[in-house]
């Protein structure tokens, strides 16, 4: 395979990924009560204001994944960030790894009453930010996330 050929496929490829990247950011704003009614595959943009939280996939028709983003911490990665960031802004001091709702913080002890409110202030919260989702047959769906990712460099995104 020549040097050249190789620069061609890298060059469209980028084009591709960069065309479909701004209709993602084109596409309008939705609810999460609207993100809900979508049963597509597809990519997800989180966003507050004007900063981009996070992007996601769902690679299962339906709802499932997208109604996990406020179930519990358990499963969905963003929830389980914010869920940190909060507990962190009440000053528990919470392990990401290994949260769980009698997670010690400076020798006490988060109580599951607590902690459920906690929960429940963040489901809320992600309720309240703005969504955009976009569905393609174009481009192979994780490689589009990744480079969504990279370029976006959303704060909730590792």
């Amino acid at each position: 395979m020549s040097q050249d050929f190789e620069l061609r496929d890298i060059n469209t490829q980028l084009q591709l990924l960069k065309d479909e990247l701004i209709k993602v950011l084109d596409s309008p704003f939705l609810s999460f009560v609207e993100l809900m009614k979508i049963n597509e595959i597809g990519l997800y943009v989180i966003i507050s204001d004007d900063d981009i939280l996070y992007v996601g996939k769902t690679t299962r028709a339906g709802k499932k994944r997208i109604r996990e983003l406020t179930t519990d911490f358990r499963s969905h990665t963003f929830n389980k960030k914010m869920l940190v960031k909060h507990l962190d802004s009440l000053g528990y001091t919470v392990n990401k790894s290994n949260i769980k709702s009698t997670t010690e913080s400076k020798g006490d002890v988060i109580l599951d009453v607590k902690f459920k409110e906690a929960q429940q202030f963040v489901n809320t919260e992600i309720k309240k930010l703005k969504f955009k989702f976009y569905t393609t047959e174009k481009i192979q769906l994780t490689n589009f996330e990744h480079f969504a990712i990279g370029v976006l460099q959303p704060l909730f995104n590792d």
